[in-house]
């Protein structure tokens, strides 16, 4: 359950912050329009342990975030942030592939920035967004290393029950739980192969 909850949780998640990032280092003129994109590769730049520590540093050290501290609600953040290079990055391709003047269309016609992204830019990057969100999930219900320090017994997750099997030397057990995590990044590559070779997303990309 709780693999289902944060795998889910941070493909929607991340689809809806990567697609509104993306789009501002694709669209938005602005002079943080460069560093906002090079923000976006950080996540890939540091090791995962690394980063956790980070993350836990700033769980328990900003009462902001303190009181987030075990729940699935940080865990969903810390995933979306470690998978925000990939996604992003998919994204902003396909945006670029879509001309500026269908947005003035709509901007013409009336539509505000809200009204333009909602109605014309979602819809044509749909299949990106669907490959992106089944690829965050696909590595989020394998991932340790960004969430192993923020994990408590409540919101512990397969991947890091296989890890506690694996140092108390249940073999067993820790194959089992292996297997169902392979099984389900298993099915979630094969719906990125379907969405693919149907939208044509993998010719594009």
């Amino acid at each position: 359950k709780n693999m289902l909850i944060l795998g889910f949780g941070a493909a929607f998640t991340g689809v809806a912050i990567y697609s509104l990032v993306a789009y501002c280092t694709v669209r938005v003129n602005s002079r943080l329009q460069a560093p906002l994109d090079v923000l976006t590769w950080l996540p890939l730049t540091i090791p995962g342990i690394v980063l956790s520590f980070g993350y836990l540093y700033m769980v328990l050290q900003v009462p902001l975030f303190r009181p987030l501290y075990g729940t699935m609600g940080v865990l969903i953040l810390v995933s979306v942030l470690a998978s925000m290079t990939l996604g992003v990055q998919i994204i902003k391709v396909h945006m670029l592939q879509i001309g500026g003047e269908i947005e003035e269309a709509g901007r013409v016609a009336g539509g505000s920035w809200m009204q333009t992204f909602r109605r014309i830019i979602t819809p044509l990057t749909v299949p990106a967004l669907a490959v992106v969100g089944v690829m965050v999930f696909a590595g989020v219900i394998r991932n340790i290393s960004s969430i192993v320090l923020l994990s408590t017994g409540d919101t512990r997750v397969l991947s890091i029950l296989q890890l506690e099997f694996l140092t108390e030397g249940f073999l067993g057990p820790a194959a089992v739980v292996g297997t169902v995590i392979v099984l389900a990044s298993l099915t979630a590559a094969a719906l990125v192969r379907i969405i693919s070779v149907r939208f044509g997303v993998a010719g594009r990309n």
